[in-house]
């Protein structure tokens, strides 16, 4: 859709990547991981202190 035209390619990139940003953060997907693999499936809220 957008290769052709690089430019537009990269600016709707860039544009995707901070409109979902922040769904990706590493504190969300480390608490995710130590929920699912430390407390099971049903708790998956875990409060990470920050050192």
């Amino acid at each position: 859709m957008f290769y052709a035209n690089r430019p537009v390619f990269i600016e709707v990139m860039r544009h995707a990547i901070a409109l979902n940003g922040s769904s990706f953060n590493t504190q969300r997907i480390v608490g995710r991981y130590a929920a699912r693999a430390y407390l099971g499936e049903g708790r998956t809220r875990v409060v990470l202190q920050r050192w």
